[in-house]
């Protein structure tokens, strides 16, 4: 046997620890002497004196390659080989086999078990530490590849399953589209059969449903297009100083008829609330979540109240409903694109989950942070802060 390779000849200097390699051999001159030699080399060094005692320390920390005897007492070196092989957690880890044994059959043996490399001894060390270090690199490429095609298999699913809500989005989106343009298809035909008299009592209203229809499609198509321009960083806001009591009373003109109703209350403060936004952005801001609460609460006197008050630097909108309430585990994904939100009241209404989406992109545009709060069964309050 020749002498030890200088201390760090083959350390690989990328890894976070060196590598674990694991001796069994009876001998205890042989686990002395390969010890002292591949400690030398900069690897780190367990050594054990028999089968039993090295498989428990591989259970418990397994190492990154084992250099193993084969005639010991009890368990031999094959038993040893095959239990590691037979273990998930010690499965990978590449066995060379160190035995003075050197019949053909004792070598196929070997390998039939598991072993990936076999050493006859007397042993030259420059063989055995090639040997280490090239099935340490092999080990190590095996687990990076591992490791990659783990992740890319984690990004198919999640491809996959964007994909799946992609699908079901487009069907819910021109599900939406397709009633609200058979409402105003409706109200044409309608209009288009009234005489002069019946059309000046029902006219206003009916032409109502239709400019309302109409402008809920229209919101949504902007609403699709500008989430895809702000996912792609193309969304320019227009920024200028306004009162905030303005934008929300602009934005929820549309909704008047719930006002009228009682259904949706807007509690705005004597004095302005002076912001530098972009106006028409914030006013959708407002509609879509006034829209979504409306949505999942039922049309009761003061169901949904929208309010705005200052808040330290800045102003505080809050739209809170006597809906059905979100369950804990969906709050944290409430606001993520595609996500409806399921919960009570979920069978019987349907989303997007593309106004929420939107909301949050465009009050994180602004500088501002948005949240919500909810209990099961007593409503929930969406609000954002712009600065």
């Amino acid at each position: 046997m020749k002498g030890a390779a200088p201390r760090g000849e083959i350390l690989d200097e990328t890894a976070a620890a060196p590598p674990r390699i694991m001796i069994v051999d009876d001998n205890p001159e042989n686990l002395k002497l390969l010890k002292r030699m591949l400690t030398d080399c900069g690897w780190a060094v367990v050594a054990f004196p028999d089968g039993a005692m090295a498989l428990k320390a591989a259970a418990r920390q397994p190492p990154d390659l084992v250099l193993l005897d084969i005639t010991m007492p009890g368990m031999d070196g094959y038993e040893v080989c095959r239990e590691l092989k037979q273990d998930p957690a010690t499965c990978a880890v590449p066995v060379i086999f160190l035995s003075s044994l050197n019949a053909a059959e004792d070598k196929v043996l070997a390998f039939d078990q598991g072993g990936e490399d076999f050493i006859t001894k007397p042993f030259h060390f420059e063989e055995v530490k090639a040997r280490v270090d090239a099935h340490l690199k092999i080990h190590r490429y095996r687990m990076e590849l591992e490791a990659k095609n783990r992740a890319l298999e984690a990004s198919y699913r999640d491809l996959r399953e964007l994909a799946a809500m992609r699908d079901t989005l487009v069907h819910m989106v021109v599900h939406d589209m397709r009633n609200l343009l058979q409402t105003v298809i409706v109200v044409h035909k309608v209009v288009g059969r009234m005489d002069p008299e019946q059309f000046g009592r029902e006219g206003p209203r009916v032409l109502q449903d239709a400019v309302g229809s109409t402008f809920l499609l229209r919101e949504m198509v902007s609403t699709v297009l500008d989430l895809s321009k702000m996912e792609a960083g193309a969304m320019v806001l227009q920024t200028s100083p306004c009162d905030l009591r303005e934008v929300a009373r602009s934005a929820l003109e549309p909704m008047r008829p719930l006002q009228e109703q009682g259904v949706l209350a807007l509690e705005l403060p004597p004095e302005p609330l002076p912001s530098v936004c972009d106006p028409p952005m914030v006013g959708r801001i407002i509609l879509n979540l006034v829209s979504n609460a409306v949505k999942f609460t039922p049309a009761l006197p003061g169901a949904v109240r929208v309010s705005l008050c200052a808040s330290g630097a800045g102003v505080r909108v809050a739209v809170r409903d006597q809906g059905p309430g979100i369950a804990p585990e969906y709050l944290d994904r409430i606001f993520e694109r595609y996500n409806q939100g399921p919960g009570p009241g979920a069978e019987r209404h349907q989303s997007t989950g593309l106004g929420l989406a939107f909301a949050k992109m465009a009050v994180e545009a602004h500088g501002g942070s948005i949240g919500v709060e909810s209990e099961l069964g007593r409503g929930s309050t969406f609000w954002f802060l712009l600065p």
